[in-house]
Order: C-alpha cells, then structure tokens, then sequence
C-alpha cells in the first residue's frame, strides 16, 4: 500500500488515513483525517466565540418554533365510546387520562362502567375495546355452578386419572425400570413418555399395570401412534416398531 506525508502534520501515513477529494488529480486529500478533524474543532470553536450573539438569538427562535409546534398538536387522542356497551359493561362516562408507566408519551384513558351486576369500575379503553375486561370482575370470582364457563360438572374420567398421584408413580416405576432410556433409539434421557403396550381406553384394568408400559422419546411415541393409531394396540406391533423382541421383566 502506498504511503503521503500530511502537509499538516508532516508525518508519512498509509493512504487509508487521508480521506477522498474529487479536486484533487489521485482523488485522495493532501492533509490526513485526524488533522483535518483537529482544523474543524478549531474553526467551529473560533465561529462560536465570534458569534455568541447570534447562537443565542438562534436557540431563542428554534425554542419558541417548538413550544409553538407542541401547543397545536392535540396531547391525546381519545375515541369516543360513551353509552356503548362491552360484554356485561356498559360506558357511562369518561373519568381521566393518566400516563401508565414511565414512558411520558404512554397515556391512557380510564372510562367508568356499570356493571349488569350493578357494580361501578373504571376500565382502560384498550381493554375494553380488545375484549380484554368484559365484567367488573363478577366473572372471574364466580366459581362452581356460578362461573361462566359451567358445563354442568363434566370432567374426562381419563383426565382425572391421569393426573393423578398413582399415575404418577406408574409413569416414573416405568422410566426407572428402562434406565430412563427410549426402547427404540435406545438414547437417555430427554423428553420421554410412558407408553401404553395396549391401548389406555380400551383395557382400563392395565392402565396403572408396569408390565403394560414402555419408555419412548416424545419423538418415537408419537411415530408409533402416526403409524399403528390409538386404538387396538398390542405388543406384536410394538415389537414390529422396535424390530426387536422386548423383554419386559
């Protein structure tokens, strides 16, 4: 790479430390960045002292333009929902703008609410508009017959099996039996599920019986299933799966 000595600094500097210049006949500049940067800071700082007046007149003016410029610009823009209604809430009036958060430019409007329950509240409108608060809260504490998403006491038996303790304890006599190990891939640990050898469903008494499960990834029970279903499931197509006979002890 060539080098140019600096007319200002005088000392010889490879050529990516002079900046371009069109007027110049190679195009490249005959004084180097650092010292150009040095001619600028002194220039600047001569023009400010020599123009003090005129910087503050200038400042004077830019502030006035601004505050000017925020006085004509609305400080919130609110929609108007009074007397619709959202859910069970129905949009009496609107009760304050309040800034949430740190962040100044972040306000909200607050609406007050009658509740069909007779209850009184204040909302945030994006709450109310997004279907977020449908009630004053009479919703949510309901609870039993009372809550809204009541369907008359039906919970899935196989559900209330499967979470419970005995379920469990079957799961984890399962993976310790196997060594924590997936009987087709044959890697430990991960994410691994108890298998049923015959189906869940269909043979309620082997559902908590050990002989009856086998360790598989998360990836290999849900082959197996893609292949085989969920239903009539029998060792013979597990042992077809593995392509080995199991033996279970």
């Amino acid at each position: 790479m060539k080098n140019r000595i600096c007319k200002e600094c005088g000392v010889k500097k490879k050529l990516i430390y002079f900046s371009k210049r069109r007027l110049h006949k190679d195009g490249i500049n005959v004084v180097c960045k650092e010292c150009k940067i040095k001619q600028y800071k002194e220039v600047s700082k001569k023009w400010r002292e020599n123009n003090v007046e005129k910087i503050k007149e200038y400042n004077k003016k830019r502030y006035r333009a601004l505050k000017k410029a925020h006085k004509k610009k609305p400080s919130h823009n609110r929609k108007n929902i009074l007397g619709k209604k959202f859910g069970k809430l129905t949009v009496i009036k609107f009760s304050k703008s309040k800034i949430v958060g740190k962040i100044k430019s972040n306000k909200k409007s607050f609406w007050e609410c009658l509740c069909d329950c007779g209850n009184l509240c204040e909302v945030v409108a994006s709450n109310l508009n997004n279907g977020h608060t449908t009630s004053c809260g009479c919703l949510s504490h309901g609870k039993g017959e009372k809550g809204h998403n009541w369907q008359g006491g039906l919970t899935k038996k196989s559900k209330i099996i499967r979470g419970s303790i005995e379920y469990s304890l079957w799961r984890e006599s399962v993976f310790s039996r196997d060594n924590w190990t997936c009987q087709k891939n044959g890697i430990k640990g991960g994410r691994l599920h108890a298998h049923h050898i015959k189906n869940f469903a269909q043979y309620p008494e082997l559902r908590l019986s050990i002989d009856n499960g086998i360790t598989l990834s998360n990836k290999e029970h849900r082959k197996f299933h893609k292949i085989y279903g969920k239903k009539d499931n029998a060792m013979e197509q597990l042992e077809e799966f593995i392509k080995t006979k199991v033996l279970l002890i």
